[in-house]
């Protein structure tokens, strides 16, 4: 191992410890750099969906969709166990 000291730690002449570094908040765990990615794709989906013509979107099946989510009948064991097998599909290839 070397014995010299990183430049402007000078840790090898019993100097103090180095001042922490400042991590941006958006790159700590929970910070909101996904958030401005993610609002960018909900924005494009929402432009895409808006320029289908109406009648290529099941709307009553979205609002059916949307309530068995939202009571909680939707989740499955079926659904799951295809989300399952579909995603280890996926990781074989």
């Amino acid at each position: 191992m070397s014995d010299i000291a990183l430049v402007g730690t000078n840790h090898s002449a019993g100097g103090s410890e180095p001042p922490p570094m400042r991590v941006p908040d958006r790159l700590r765990p929970g910070g909101d750099r996904g958030v401005h990615r993610f609002d960018r794709d909900v924005r494009r989906w929402r432009r895409e969906l808006a320029d289908l013509e109406p009648r290529e979107v099941r709307w009553d099946r979205v609002a059916t969709i949307r309530a068995e989510i939202e009571s909680g009948e939707y989740l499955t064991t079926a659904r799951l166990d295809a989300a399952i097998n579909g995603l280890l599909c996926d990781l074989s290839r």
